[in-house]
């Protein structure tokens, strides 16, 4: 199973969009730990079905600061869901999606997190989910 990563970073006061692919659990803590300091990943299951219209079904996104990180999960068939943590006590955004507080984890739940959803193509259940707005 792979996991496609897109995120952008600041490099020489630039933003630049890089990429990577998870295809080993060993992937992913080295991976993550480049998110630091990023704007947020976008992952994309390579091996679940795209919709009629060729469009991917489902969006998952990555933030990681301070060892710490959210992970958001959406998908036509339930919807949008972010991860429910101890950290920060106000909103924080990744990719520009507002993640509301108390929704960041230790990383390496959220690496945990990464290794389901690689395994099984759908939401991880490792962790704790509330309902995104």
């Amino acid at each position: 199973m792979t996991i496609d990563v897109t995120w952008r970073a600041l490099h020489n006061s630039a933003v630049a969009t890089e990429s990577a692919q998870i295809t080993t659990t060993e992937d992913i803590g080295p991976l993550l730990a480049r998110l630091e300091g990023t704007f947020g990943a976008r992952l994309l299951h390579r091996d679940r079905d795209l919709l009629p219209s060729g469009l991917v079904d489902h969006d998952v996104i990555v933030g990681v600061r301070d060892g710490r990180a959210v992970m958001l999960y959406s998908d036509g068939d339930i919807g949008g869901w972010v991860t429910v943590g101890d950290n920060p006590n106000t909103e924080i955004t990744y990719l520009e999606y507002d993640f509301p507080p108390h929704s960041e984890l230790p990383l390496s739940i959220v690496e945990r997190a990464v290794e389901e959803f690689r395994v099984t193509g759908t939401r991880p259940t490792c962790v704790e989910w509330q309902v995104a707005e």
